[in-house]
């Protein structure tokens, strides 16, 4: 995630190191201890889609839950 805004080549080259991190066997590893789950999905046209999906899926329990954003 970036503001809005942020200069396409800056997302880009931002987009690339978190992909080359999170590809990398021990960042995967740490995520498992910590419950994680590492997105496979680059770019952020597929992040938008992994982030609609998740709010999809937990949207229900937020209203139930009477969690609001600050």
């Amino acid at each position: 995630m970036a503001p809005v805004g942020t200069p396409e080549p800056i997302l880009t080259k931002l987009n690339r190191s978190i992909q080359a991190a999170v590809s990398s066997q021990v960042v995967r590893d740490q995520y498992l201890t910590l419950g994680i789950e590492a997105v496979d999905k680059s770019g952020p046209a597929n992040m938008a889609e992994v982030m609609e999906a998740e709010r999809v899926r937990l949207g229900g329990l937020i209203k139930a839950a009477n969690i609001k954003a600050d």
